[in-house]
């Protein structure tokens, strides 16, 4: 049996160490495209983070749905991600709340939607996560929002690793 504990002490958590939150489809409250998600990120010290992620479903058919899978959660919401668009003149950049693309993972004659560590950039936040109650949306690449067809349950595994970049070298 796994067994889980509850830390709310900051003096329990090094300030070094990677955060694994795992984000589970069937433990969510769905609202219309957003699964919706509780966590206590005052666990995690404040500071700069890579969030790099994995993601999985079960079988879905990629060939009836030929869709793009846009992975999306409001708890990114201090990022340095940014999206372009087709308006003429704009004149700032368009945060984003964009985490990721999954891919079609084929088995057999269906396949499962997935995203590794390696097949996608890490997102940089400036900050810890500050929303306790976020969502995650997973969209298709239309113009208009849209939510991935037929998308079954999923699991998706955010790893949180801090970023000191006070060390980086300037080019």
């Amino acid at each position: 049996m796994l067994s889980s504990n509850t830390y709310n002490s900051q003096q329990q958590i090094g300030k070094e160490e990677l955060y694994n939150i795992v984000l589970n489809s069937n433990d969510a409250t769905v609202s219309g495209t957003d699964y919706l998600f509780s966590f206590d990120w005052s666990i995690i010290p404040d500071g700069n983070y890579l969030v790099h992620f994995s993601f999985n479903t079960l079988t879905v058919n990629t060939v009836a749905n030929p869709q793009i899978a846009m992975i999306y959660s409001t708890a990114l919401s201090g990022s340095n991600t940014y999206i372009a668009s087709n308006t003429v003149g704009r004149a700032s950049a368009q945060s984003s709340l964009f985490l990721g693309v999954a891919y079609p993972y084929i088995v057999s004659t269906t396949s499962t939607l997935h995203a590794e560590d390696s097949t996608n950039p890490p997102v940089f936040l400036n900050t810890r996560p500050r929303n306790n109650q976020f969502s995650v949306s997973v969209l298709t690449n239309a113009s208009a929002v849209t939510a991935y067809p037929s998308l079954p349950a999923w699991v998706l595994v955010l790893q949180l690793r801090p970023f000191d970049g006070s060390t980086r070298t300037q080019l």
